[in-house]
This record gives structure tokens, C-alpha cells and sequence, in this order.
């Protein structure tokens, strides 16, 4: 900042200045010292002012939005573990009043609840495992790995216009940048798994290229079975991890991967090209949750709630400014069709996952739109928590 320049500017201020404004623009930049190396329009040079406005902010109440997020969630977590071992003990409880019971009362409870025993025994292994996966689901070349290495801050997983995410990959909070390879069968150096560590001299997408793009036909099935990444993922606390999985609709055998983890995952991001004529596939997204209620148990789904999702509209710089009004009126209104008690406003999201990108390499901080996502995702967290409880106590 300038020598005796005291930063007064606030974010509204900003924004009352026209989109057409650049000489007004890059004197405030001038004046309080800001590089701007990398940016050439006026909307991303205001929303560089806008992130200086939100540090200022930041120093001034003395929190930092990430540290803040990651202690939020780490209550959330222990919150969540103290529940669940509170369940168990219950179950416990309860199995061991059942195992005394005489005989003919075990008659007649297993008249009542079939297999109830084994049900008991199954809620207390489910509530042990406390596994929290967020599946990322979408349609092929809709950008989940992009907007997912947006959320790392490095471009870790591969992505390209020909190959597109062909097994599933989660991502989880590890300090040591690795990757835990598993196989379908033994490769040429007769291992099931392949462990090795990412380093910086090579592109990371590069290092695990070969194992998530699928060679040849990729109507066959992979060699592999689901990649491991670990990465400093700070937000990703206790068994949250993040699944990146290959896109619905390219062929019957990549979409039923996605289906069978549905009903694991505990929460549930669906990315959706924006720049595709009409957006949302319908078809595509209402075949996954049909095929999902007439394959999976009525029990299987209680742990997977629709208010634990979100839709990601990808590409929307693609979208003409003067059309975005009336193509999310469109949008949504399939979304509705596809996904009953849809809220738009908590569960509905518009995200250029490029220039978001870009505005983050030039030091600018999340732009509004990757902001608001940052933000939906932290309120995901902890409703796919509840829902998973709320589960186990039915």
C-alpha cells in the first residue's frame, strides 16, 4: 500500500463503479499499491479491489476465513463421532438385552423384525466406519476435475478435452502429497496396489495421467479398480474426503460406477456444462435417481437425502450476460423436474471454473461466484452429517 495511504475503499464502493470505468479502475489500483500483473478487465480488476476489501476486513476482525472453516469443521466432526458412539452403545446396549431374552420371546421378535440380530449387528459395523464420502458426479467433459482443482489450489487431477475421468478417484487430507493406486487384478509387477508420492519436478496431473485416463476403448472396462490422492486439504477434516468420479451418460459401464457409490456418499455435487445446449440432461439425471430407487434398498437410501446435494453450473462465462437471467429460470425449472425440494438459492450454484482459476493465480483471491460456492459447501458438510444420523436413528 501507498506510504501514509490508509485503504478506506469498501466492497460497495466497488461495486458502484461501471463495468466500463478502467482508468478509475486502475487508478485506485495505482494508488493503494496493487499488482494487477495478469488481469485486463475491468469486472476482474474490481474484483481484485473486492478481495483487498475482504483482507482488510479479515485483518481488521482478526479471523482468517480458512482457519475459521477448518475449526467449524472440526467441531462438526467431533460432534458427529460423539453422536455415533453414543448410538453404538445404544445398539450394544440393546443386542445384549435381546441375547437374554428366553426363547420363545426371540420367536416372536424375529417374527416381528426379521433378522433383527443381524440388522443390529450391521447398524453398529455402519456407525463404527464413520466414513464421510462427497461424491462429484456429472456429465462427461462438464469440468468436475477442473472445478476440483480449483478447490486444491493446484491443478492435481488430469483433465482434457479428449479423456475424461475414467475411475473413481478420492480425495483426502494427508500432509505427504501421495497416491495409493488399486488394481483389478495384479499388474506386470505382480501388485495389487501402487503407492508413490507426487513431486513437484513433474506436473502432478501428469504423474497421475496414466492411471486415470483410461488407453484404447474405454466402452472396456479399467485396469483400475479407484485412486487415492492425499493432499493438504485443510477443510477435509476426521472421514470427509471428496470423490471425484467419471461422468454420467458417456457409457452404461462408467454410469454405473457412479450409481453403486451414490448410496455411500454422504453428500452429493453435481457438476452441469452450461455451455451444452439446454443445460441440464434431464435424462441423464433422472435415469441416475430412478435406477437408484429401483436397484438400492428403501434402507440403503435413508442415508442419502436430496437437501444434501448441490448443482454446479459450470462454463457460465459461456452463457451471454444479457441471457443468464432467463437461462437460470430454465435451468432451475429442470433441476425441479429431476430433483424434488429443490432450493435454489442454498442448493444451486454458476461457477466459471476458469476464471475463477485465473483470478486466483493473479493473487486476487475467490471470485463472487467461487465464494458462494465455497460457502455452499461448508453448509453441505454439515447437512450431510445430519442426514446420515438421522438414518441410523430410524
Amino acid at each position: 500500500m501507498a506510504t501514509g495511504q490508509e485503504f478506506t475503499l469498501t466492497e460497495e464502493d466497488v461495486d458502484n463503479i461501471e463495468d466500463d470505468d478502467l482508468e478509475n479502475v486502475i487508478e485506485l489500483l495505482e494508488t493503494y499499491e496493487i499488482n494487477y500483473d495478469g488481469l485486463d478487465t475491468v469486472p476482474e480488476l474490481k474484483e481484485l479491489l473486492k478481495q483487498k476489501c475482504r483482507e482488510e476486513e479479515a485483518a481488521k476482525s482478526g479471523l482468517q476465513e480458512q482457519e475459521t472453516a477448518t475449526s467449524v469443521m472440526k467441531m462438526l466432526i467431533e460432534d458427529d463421532k460423539r453422536k455415533r458412539e453414543e448410538l453404538i452403545q445404544t445398539c450394544e446396549d440393546l443386542s445384549s438385552f435381546l441375547a437374554n431374552l428366553d426363547e420363545q420371546t426371540k420367536e416372536e421378535a424375529e417374527a416381528n423384525i426379521p433378522g433383527y440380530e443381524t440388522q443390529l449387528r450391521q447398524q453398529i459395523e455402519n456407525l463404527s466406519k464413520g466414513d464421510c464420502p462427497i461424491l462429484v458426479a456429472g456429465e462427461t467433459s462438464a469440468g468436475k476435475s477442473s472445478l476440483l482443482n480449483l478447490l486444491l489450489g493446484e491443478e492435481v487431477l488430469p483433465y482434457s478435452h479428449l479423456s475424461s475421468t475414467s475411475v473413481i478417484c478420492e480425495l483426502k487430507n494427508g500432509q505427504d502429497k501421495r497416491v495409493v493406486v488399486h488394481r483389478w487384478q495384479p499388474g506386470d509387477d505382480g501388485r495389487y496396489v501402487v503407492e508413490f508420492k507426487l513431486t513437484p519436478d513433474v506436473p502432478y496431473h501428469d504423474q497421475l495421467a496414466q492411471y486415470v485416463h483410461q488407453k484404447g476403448d474405454r466402452d472396456l472396462p479399467s485396469e483400475v479398480k479407484m485412486i487415492e490422492i492425499f493432499w493438504p486439504i485443510p477443510i477435509l477434516q476426521g472421514d470427509i474426503f471428496i470423490v471425484d468420479s467419471p461422468g454420467v451418460g458417456e457409457n452404461e459401464r462408467m454410469t454405473q460406477q457412479v450409481m453403486e457409490y451414490i448410496p455411500q456418499a454422504f453428500a452429493f455435487i453435481y457438476v452441469i456444462n452450461s455451455a451444452n445446449a439446454g443445460g441440464v440432461q434431464e435424462d441423464r439425471l433422472q435415469k441416475l435417481l430412478r435406477t437408484l430407487i429401483e436397484k438400492k434398498s428403501t434402507k440403503e437410501l435413508q442415508a442419502f437425502h436430496p437437501k444434501s446435494s448441490i448443482f454446479i453450473f459450470n462454463k457460465w462465462d459461456q452463457v451471454p450476460k444479457k441471457e443468464e437471467e432467463e437461462v437460470k429460470e430454465k435451468m432451475v425449472e429442470k433441476l425441479r423436474n429431476c430433483w424434488k425440494g429443490l432450493d435454489p438459492e442454498s442448493q444451486v450454484f454458476y461457477l466459471s471454473t476458469i476464471q475463477a482459476a485465473r483470478m486466483l493465480k493473479a493473487g486476487a483471491g475467490p471470485t463472487e461466484d467461487f465464494r458462494r460456492l465455497l460457502d455452499g459447501f461448508h453448509r453441505l458438510v454439515p447437512e450431510g452429517l445430519k442426514s446420515r444420523l438421522l438414518a441410523h436413528y430410524r
